[in-house]
């Protein structure tokens, strides 16, 4: 029997910009998640671990980081666990790329990487297993992670045979120029037991009759617009070659996308207690505003209020605006007609895009009309 604990896309050192001051303390989240990986590897006694990229989010990674991910697997090889790496789309074979200096390792003889174009296949005779793969230079291409392993698979003796590729199933729709493959690529591989995958970010079973092929998805939620991170894969590959899977969770994060129609809420209070029912310290929200805003409600203000109760919230405001502008009297020698002239020479100019002037507009039309402070 051959235990493996499968993930991908882990990103270490990514800057996640979006996450403003908290993306420090979202990179020591995904570090703290990759320990709790490897913990589990020891207590489930995995054979392997497999890597199929981006385990950083650049070639060139700090020492710092480059440093943590070394005492980890070192940590699994003094468990007799052994790590095979894939370099990914992100973290690939370029010239001096972390990959290319395996020295890193210190020739530890439990840590395998695909460091060479011409490396294909890793063989670990203690394990009855060969890895084939396919290492990446490029961050885009449009070949096949799978092209001419078919060939090495058919000729080899091994008991256990399985595969690592990092790209995008074509057959979902995804990217076709981040090495895509097909259902049709797949079944090509129907001698082997297990296809590691890596690239997508939520975990996804992409399996065909023939051939069981799995991603993972990333350790920690990476961005918002796929869904399923935070898991890893334990697979068992039975005496018989029967292959099992089982998906783990291991992240804490949880990134939530929630649009909302202005038009349709009560009032702030009402809102405020709606989102309040989806915090929490691991807690990623992003909200996307719909609609006319005729409440009037100060969204920089509600963001200000609500962000202690969770790890990040952010507003995306696609609202329309309320105030009809061609019903207002813009009196001369008035602020609010300075006000009015001088935004309308700012989208003439075309310095802001026409949402931004209509937000800026709108909101000063209520303040001043408001408070009457109109005179100049």
């Amino acid at each position: 029997m051959l235990k493996i604990l499968h993930t991908s896309d882990i990103h270490i050192g990514a800057p996640f910009k979006f996450l403003g001051e908290n993306a420090g303390a979202y990179r020591n989240r995904i570090k703290k998640s990759f320990e709790s990986l490897v913990d589990i590897s020891i207590a489930e006694g995995v054979n392997l671990l497999l890597l199929p990229g981006d385990i950083f989010d650049t070639p060139y990674p700090s020492e710092i980081n480059t440093t943590f991910f070394r005492d980890q697997l070192f940590k699994l090889s003094d468990n007799s666990i052994r790590t095979v790496i894939l370099p990914g789309n992100h973290d690939n074979l370029e010239v001096g790329s972390v990959f290319t200096k395996t020295e890193i390792f210190q020739n530890d003889p439990n840590i395998f990487v695909f460091d060479s174009l011409k490396k294909k296949e890793i063989r670990i005779e203690a394990l009855e297993l060969t890895v084939f793969a396919n290492g990446t230079v490029d961050k885009n291409s449009k070949e096949s992670p799978f092209k001419g392993l078919p060939e090495l698979i058919d000729r080899c003796t091994d008991k256990y045979k399985v595969v690592m590729g990092h790209g995008s199933y074509s057959d979902m729709g995804h990217k076709t120029d981040a090495y895509p493959f097909s259902k049709e690529d797949l079944n090509t591989l129907s001698k082997t037991q297990y296809v590691a995958l890596g690239d997508w970010h939520g975990y996804l079973d992409v399996s065909t009759p023939s051939v069981k092929a799995i991603y993972p998805g990333s350790i920690e939620p990476i961005q918002f617009d796929q869904e399923g991170a935070g898991n890893v894969v334990l697979v068992t590959i039975s005496d018989d070659l029967k292959t099992s899977i089982e998906k783990r969770r291991v992240g804490t994060a949880t990134i939530l996308s929630k649009i909302i129609n202005l038009e349709e809420i009560e009032s702030a209070d009402s809102l405020i207690k709606d989102l309040l029912k989806l915090s929490g310290e691991n807690s990623i929200l992003q909200i996307e505003l719909k609609g006319v805003n005729t409440k009037g409600i100060n969204f920089e203000e509600l963001k200000e209020h609500l962000n202690p109760k969770f790890f990040y919230i952010d507003f995306k405001d696609s609202s329309e605006s309320v105030v009809d502008f061609s019903k207002i009297n813009y009196q001369d020698h008035t602020i609010l007609n300075e006000f009015v002239k001088l935004l309308k020479e700012k989208e003439k100019s075309g310095e802001y895009d026409n949402s931004t002037i209509s937000k800026t507009l709108e909101m000063g039309v209520r303040l001043m009309t408001k408070n009457d402070n109109t005179k100049s």
